[in-house]
């Protein structure tokens, strides 16, 4: 397994406990991954996370699950998906704020607003 994207999380930045938040962030990443393989291995993926669905499992044991039943290629991939939206959205934003003159060109905040 290719942990080289793998990061530890900065505890102290991590907000509190929110099993909610984890439950919907694992099915969406979930999700991603399975539409991302061929058709017929889709039903396999989605039965994965069948637990989470039901609430007799954990977002990690969901994900473990996912891993070691289809490895960490598929997941990697989703991940550099969801890094590129977030970076696509935080350009665009930036651009926004900017036309709006909230930020200056370089993307600083303007001072007194």
């Amino acid at each position: 397994m290719d942990t080289t994207k793998t990061q530890i999380p900065d505890i102290e930045k991590m907000p509190e406990s929110c099993p909610v938040c984890d439950m919907m962030i694992t099915l969406g990443l979930g999700n991603s991954i399975c539409q991302s393989l061929p058709t017929n291995e889709r039903n396999k993926c989605h039965q994965l996370m069948k637990p989470l669905e039901d609430k007799k499992s954990s977002a990690v044991d969901t994900l473990a699950s996912i891993l070691v039943e289809l490895g960490d290629e598929q997941m990697n991939s989703s991940l550099d998906r969801v890094n590129s939206i977030i970076w696509q959205a935080t350009e665009k934003a930036k651009s926004i704020l900017i036309s709006q003159g909230k930020l200056t060109k370089e993307g600083l905040p303007i001072e007194g607003r």
